[in-house]
């Protein structure tokens, strides 16, 4: 990583963020959170390898919701990131003063609607390690999903703490089903795609039919693995088995179906 042009941003968001934590640091540079986004060059990786950069930041203040309301006029509509926002002065309830299991730092995953279910997927998985390059032990428990800036509150933070994550479940299992619709619509795009008119022979037809047949197998392929993450998800939120053997929904099945016999073609 010490060979990436930009591995000195994801060096200085480390160090911000230990300073954040440190006992000496100066009331007034005292951040409520900082908006992050994965380094360039990462766009297709299955990982966010290179590290990340900060991209902005609200100062702590005694007023939570303006605190709040700051942290989501960070995010771009059409940009996933990540925020890490202190809560160590949110009450979890009125039964319990602290926060909640674990650290003062909330992780929450912002990813809008109009993402690809592969970057969607990436989101998910990087969070785990986010947090132990971080420090894991500063983060709570609990994290939330959301997929609009107008989710990015006070109260919704506090009910992501109170339920355990449930809130965050819910609303990934909410995009992934957007995700799905979207990636169901580009395979019936592919499907009623014409072929340019023309004087093309024999073996220019049949290559052209055969980059549609691929297209069409890809977004089949990623539409299923769309719809195997809402399973998931949904087992996750109802306490159910998942299986990927026995289908839940039957647009997976359906699809199975037909990925199987293209092979056989």
């Amino acid at each position: 990583m010490s060979d990436h042009p930009q591995s000195h941003l994801w060096a200085a968001l480390q160090r911000r963020f230990a300073d954040q934590r440190s006992p000496a640091i100066s009331p007034d540079r005292l951040l409520r959170g900082m908006c992050i986004e994965p380094l360039d060059g990462q766009e297709n990786s299955q990982t966010f390898a290179l590290g990340f950069r900060e991209v902005g930041t609200v100062v702590r203040t005694v007023s939570l919701s303006r605190d709040f309301h700051g942290m989501s006029e960070l995010v771009e509509r059409d940009r996933a990131a990540y925020l890490v926002v202190f809560i160590g002065d949110v009450q979890k309830g009125p039964r319990s003063p602290k926060v909640g299991e674990g650290g003062d730092w909330l992780l929450v995953a912002y990813v809008p609607s109009m993402c690809s279910a592969f970057e969607a997927k990436r989101m998910a998985d990087a969070r785990n390690a986010l947090k132990a390059d971080l420090g894991a032990a500063a983060f709570a428990d609990a994290g939330m999903w959301v997929v609009s800036p107008d989710q990015i509150t006070l109260s919704n933070c506090m009910r992501a703490l109170d339920g355990g994550g449930s809130g965050e479940a819910a609303a990934a299992a909410s995009a992934l089903i957007t995700q799905s619709r979207r990636e169901a619509a580009q395979v019936d795009d592919l499907t009623i795609a014409p072929l340019a008119p023309g004087d093309a022979t024999d073996d220019v037809w049949e290559e052209r039919i055969k980059g549609l047949r691929i297209g069409y197998n890809d977004s089949c392929t990623r539409l299923v693995g769309a719809l195997e993450e809402l399973e998931q998800t949904l087992c996750s939120l109802s306490g159910d088995e998942y299986r990927k053997d026995e289908p839940l929904l039957h647009a997976r099945a359906h699809m199975g179906k037909v990925l199987e016999l293209a092979k056989k073609r």
